[in-house]
């Protein structure tokens, strides 16, 4: 199966990159039926990103993906709550942006569905907000669409 086949977008899930200087990132793929793949690297890391798992900032470029269902953006977790950076998006011609995100606690999941919610207010467009949440056992999924 391939999102050429099903004519799907996909936001894969934002495993950790290993970089050519060693470090790791956190890097989300975007998949378009039209063949084009592209990423964006997590901006602003959490403390705990930081400190225990030694994950860096990836490129500090914010991308834009031209897709049959216009420019879309990608804000990883963490980086849907700083506005400026939605904003930036926005001024370069954003029009829907997805953010993606894994917490393991419900208060997590409610900090990013929260900042979800304010871009797609201050910025007057479409959000999608795809969670995971939880560590073991069966994660809660509790996606969104805000407008």
């Amino acid at each position: 199966m391939t999102v050429l086949a099903h004519d799907i977008h996909i936001l894969a899930a934002s495993p950790l990159a290993l970089l050519e200087d060693g470090s790791y990132v956190n890097r989300a793929r975007l998949f378009a039926p039209e063949g084009q793949i592209g990423v964006q690297d997590k901006i602003i890391m959490t403390r705990f990103e930081r400190e225990p798992w030694g994950v860096s900032s990836g490129s500090s470029t914010l991308r834009l993906f031209d897709t049959r269902l216009g420019r879309i953006g990608i804000n990883i977790c963490y980086d849907c709550e700083f506005p400026l950076l939605a904003r930036a998006q926005v001024e370069a011609g954003m029009e829907l942006l997805l953010v993606s995100l894994c917490t393991e606690k419900e208060h997590g999941y409610w900090r990013v569905r929260i900042g979800a919610q304010a871009r797609a207010l201050e910025n007057q467009m479409y959000v999608i907000h795809s969670p995971k949440v939880g560590g073991g056992g069966v994660p809660h999924h509790i996606s969104f669409i805000v407008s």
